[in-house]
């Protein structure tokens, strides 16, 4: 009888770390791929000249939503491109990456800075 009692406590903790293990897979695999989203962003906009990142900045698409399969379902994956402009020379650009799985809403951000003339040494 104690035998039973054990093993059917032991049976109810590999179940809960089975249902913990699957969740965090899944949590795993939607911080992967808004990483690649918002790392690819980044790398499109370094691509562009000075020129090209502020027509892309004022009159192009700075914002979108896709939506991602997992093992879960379908979830909207949204992104966003800020411009704080910090002189006629520089842009301070910050791109954003959001989901939410559930109740808890996850958020990536990169800031980066481009310079008119490119990398300056002084």
């Amino acid at each position: 009888m104690l035998g039973l009692m054990i093993m059917a406590v032991v049976m109810a903790g590999v179940l809960t770390a089975t249902a913990r293990i699957s969740t965090l897979a899944v949590n795993a695999q939607s911080t992967a791929r808004c990483n690649a989203l918002l790392n690819s962003t980044v790398e499109e906009l370094r691509g562009l000249s000075y020129e090209q990142l502020e027509t892309r900045l004022t009159e192009g698409q700075t914002s979108g939503t896709i939506s991602a399969a997992s093992s879960a379902g379908n979830y909207p994956i949204t992104w966003t491109i800020a411009n704080t402009a910090t002189g006629d020379d520089l842009q301070r650009v910050k791109v954003t990456v959001s989901w939410q799985r559930g109740e808890v809403v996850n958020e990536l951000t990169a800031v980066t800075y481009f310079y008119r003339y490119g990398i300056a040494n002084r």
